[in-house]
């Protein structure tokens, strides 16, 4: 049994991205998701796991360099950073009866982040993101993204990539825990 094994916590990604969110720049429904996503997320919290679900991946209409463009690609660009608030205010408006854990994007220390991780960058929009995440629940729990795990092969590979190690150290040395 999962909850005899000690697991309190499950990790939700592609839970419902912003793109699906914000289908019309300005225009957001976070009530879009399926049935059967929404009864999932209910009976995690109904048989007392926690669902944690990651607020991320990129929208068509901000800061998407690419052609076509990627949901992958986070805001950078103030209008796009103000736009993924709204989208976090309105997915935790929406379920914050079942969900009190929100992760802030998904391994910003990697290519998710363009041109090359920028750990400043990242902080500005897990500002903007926390602000508006607590004006929909003061009390929600908010984390930074997942880092991803970079060896030395990796590194050589992909030497703008961050390590996880000084990627957390950049973030708290500019107040990721406060």
């Amino acid at each position: 049994d999962i909850l005899g094994a000690g697991v309190r916590f499950v990790r939700v990604d592609s839970f419902i991205h912003w793109a699906q969110v914000e289908r019309k720049k300005g225009k957001f429904k976070a009530s879009v998701i399926s049935d059967r996503r929404r009864q999932y997320i209910k009976e995690l919290a109904q048989n007392h796991l926690h669902p944690l679900v990651i607020l991320d991946y990129g929208n068509p209409f901000y800061d998407q360099k690419r052609n076509p463009p990627s949901i992958y690609y986070p805001p950078i660009s103030d209008a796009g950073i103000k736009a993924f608030g709204e989208y976090c205010y309105k997915m935790v408006r929406t379920y914050h009866k079942w969900v009190k854990y929100w992760e802030i994007w998904n391994e910003p220390n990697v290519d998710f982040w363009l041109p090359r991780p920028d750990p400043e960058q990242y902080m500005r929009l897990v500002r903007e993101a926390s602000y508006r995440i607590r004006k929909a629940d003061s009390k929600a729990f908010i984390i930074s993204g997942g880092a991803s795990a970079i060896g030395k092969d990796l590194q050589k590979i992909h030497p703008h990539w961050y390590p996880a190690e000084s990627w957390y150290k950049n973030l708290l040395q500019m107040g990721l825990s406060r």
